[in-house]
């Protein structure tokens, strides 16, 4: 678990880019982000921790991941 844990908000951001994941609009809370996914053809949200270097929860990070359509293997390895 160790690397999950430690993951920020821009570490995310960078990751889901090189799977060519894209920020589409901001959501209807100041908190939130509308992404689209290449890989599974839909939007996801994706909360955005206040101040970008905060980390994120593990279960939140699996659940972008999983939204994502990303392995999480593959995920930590681009990290």
């Amino acid at each position: 678990m160790g690397k999950w844990n430690t993951l920020t908000y821009r570490i995310v951001v960078k990751v889901l880019k090189k799977f060519g994941c894209y920020k589409v609009r901001e959501g209807s809370k100041a908190s939130h982000e509308i992404w689209f996914s290449p890989i599974t053809k839909n939007e996801f949200t994706m909360l955005k921790p206040h101040g970008g270097g905060k980390t994120y929860r593990i279960g939140t990070i699996q659940t972008i991941v999983s939204q994502a359509g990303i392995d999480k293997k593959e995920f930590i390895d681009y990290v």
